[in-house]
């Protein structure tokens, strides 16, 4: 009667204590050919995302280049006929690697200049967002509108003026 409830007793806990943990482990062990097409597959995505944010931050332009891109839109606006009313800068924001510019601009022309425009700075290569876009049919010739526009430049900080861009 001693040696059961001195020494199997507790020797059986014990070993069904370690059946149990090894049944835990071999769960797991099974689980793991399961889950390596999973982890395939978000290697996979990671490495897409990773394409994807080089090639929006390589088409980002520097500090450097901002004066050139704003030109570039004032070309643009004058190119479609249309006229500028109003330029300024919002406050920026700012990321790890990028510093948002926003910049709310008010134009003056017709619709289908005002349309052209906006396709046209759509399309610069640069990392552009049209924020808002507000148009007003009221004027006095009645053939012009308004409109108010924020567009958001995303601009790459990591450009110095010692390094080429994209190194940094």
């Amino acid at each position: 009667l001693a040696y059961l409830f001195l020494f199997f007793f507790p020797a059986q806990r014990t070993l069904d204590a370690l059946n149990a943990d090894l049944s835990r482990q071999q769960d797991a062990v099974s689980q793991a050919d399961t889950l390596l097409p999973a982890i395939a597959a978000t290697e996979q995505q990671l490495k897409q995302s990773r394409k994807y944010n080089d090639r929006w931050i390589e088409a980002a332009p520097s500090e450097s280049e901002l004066p050139s891109l704003f030109a570039k839109v004032n070309a643009l606006s004058k190119a479609a006929g249309i006229t500028t009313t109003r330029l300024s800068p919002q406050p920026t924001v700012q990321y790890e690697k990028m510093r948002q510019v926003t910049l709310a601009a008010g134009y003056r022309g017709s619709f289908a200049q005002i349309c052209r425009f906006l396709g046209e700075l759509e399309s610069l290569p640069e990392v552009i967002w049209i924020d808002r876009v507000q148009m007003d049919g009221k004027s006095k010739s009645g053939k012009d509108i308004t409109c108010e526009v924020n567009f958001v430049v995303f601009v790459d900080k990591t450009d110095d003026s010692d390094q080429v861009k994209g190194s940094g």
